[in-house]
């Protein structure tokens, strides 16, 4: 389970660490680098997933090119280097994973803590083809324990004397870059646009819709759990239909108040892009969803609603939800689930995103168990406070 992120020099990040709850929010301003924290976990799956490309591609993210790295860099400055690192725990050890981005040349790092104490470093340039391999020997009940590592992949190598703990370190080593692998994106630029589909090659990625509609039509438990949260969320069911004799498939919802169905595509902007949500987070490959503005095109009720669900989504589907809003309703929704002891405030995050001349920066308000928050909502209401004091200083003057 991923416990804590640390960037350093990644676009309006010179340095930052915050540490991840099953369900993390982060809020702030416009532009205040919010985003940029989901971003690092998409750049570092990228470098996970493909190491043999050139250094500027890793910020291709597919749903957003960042261009080079030059422009991605904190304050522009080419000789900077970007860090992305990761801890992750598993079967109570912690494991530090951090890869390193720069003109001139990057590299891997990993520690192990108990009861192994592993840790491994490799340097090299971009583009890298995993062929640096490292011999990590431990000792573990004073027997030799060694392992290859490429920065990438961790193997076992023959430890006849205790097999099963040489497999035990390696899935250790490997097990920040399963974290990663099972790590999904829900970007701002989604839901459906056509009224029927063909099926495609599916990605690990899952980026375009016509791959989430291809998994929704492939997966029948899939569809019947997205269509029960819809139906919980706004009232409607999801269903696939099949054009007879063709290779086609349609989305349609039923309005369960009125029993008429239509195209999914016909259907409200909110609703439509609610699908796509619930789909990218219901997927059972995925441990790790990144969400960016889940409010858009939601009617508040609509998005209570939408929140406790995620928080039932999160308790039931063993899920881990790291979140980008610009929305106090979704601040307080998540506030008044803790209130009601639907997730304990240890099992909530809240960051609150503000930018200076020095950097992007995330500090944390705590949930208390009643549902107050340290620090409040002063963010949010800063504007309506200012145009409070306006009207007040203007009823004086009168």
């Amino acid at each position: 389970m991923l416990k804590c992120i640390r960037i350093k020099n990644l676009r309006s990040i010179k340095e930052q660490e915050i540490e991840v709850a099953p369900v993390t929010v982060l809020y702030g301003p416009n532009a205040s680098g919010k985003s940029t924290l989901l971003h690092a976990l998409a750049i570092l799956r990228n470098v996970m997933m493909n190491p043999n490309q050139p250094l500027d591609s890793f910020f291709n993210l597919l749903f957003a090119n960042f261009g080079g790295f030059e422009q991605v860099v904190f304050n522009h400055i080419p000789d900077e280097q970007i860090e992305l690192e990761i801890d992750s725990i598993q079967d109570s050890a912690i494991i530090t994973y951090k890869v390193v981005l720069s003109k001139t040349k990057g590299g891997f790092s990993i520690r192990v803590s108990d009861p192994f104490k592993a840790a491994s470093k490799i340097e090299t340039t971009f583009p890298y083809q995993a062929n640096i391999q490292q011999n990590i020997t431990v000792k573990y009940d004073e027997i030799p324990l060694t392992v290859t590592w490429n920065g990438i992949l961790a193997q076992p190598l023959g430890t006849p004397e205790a097999p099963e703990a040489a497999e035990r370190l390696a899935t250790l080593l490997n097990s920040p870059i399963e974290e990663l692998r099972k790590t999904d994106f829900v970007h701002i630029k989604r839901g459906f646009s056509h009224p029927h589909y063909g099926t495609v090659s599916l990605t690990s990625a899952l980026f375009t819709e016509g791959e989430v509609a291809t998994l929704l039509a492939s997966d029948p438990y899939l569809e019947g759990k997205v269509s029960h949260y819809l139906e919980q969320i706004l009232g409607r069911d999801l269903r696939v239909r099949v054009t007879p004799a063709t290779a086609l498939f349609w989305l349609r919802t039923t309005d369960k108040m009125t029993g008429l169905s239509t195209e999914l595509v016909n259907d409200g902007f909110g609703v439509n892009q609610l699908v796509y949500l619930l789909a990218k987070c219901l997927r059972k490959d995925t441990s790790l969803i990144c969400i960016e503005e889940p409010e858009i095109h939601l009617h508040p009720k609509a998005l209570r609603n939408l929140v406790y669900e995620l928080v039932k989504l999160v308790k039931e589907e063993c899920k881990t939800l790291i979140i980008s809003s610009h929305s106090d309703h979704f601040v307080v929704y998540l506030l008044s689930a803790v209130a009601k002891k639907q997730i304990s405030p240890d099992e909530v995050a809240c960051y609150l995103c503000t930018k200076t001349k020095e950097g992007t920066t995330f500090e944390r308000q705590r949930v208390q168990p009643d549902g107050r928050m340290e620090g409040g909502l002063s963010s949010f209401m800063e504007g309506e406070l200012e145009d409070l004091k306006t009207i007040l200083s203007l009823s004086k003057e009168e």
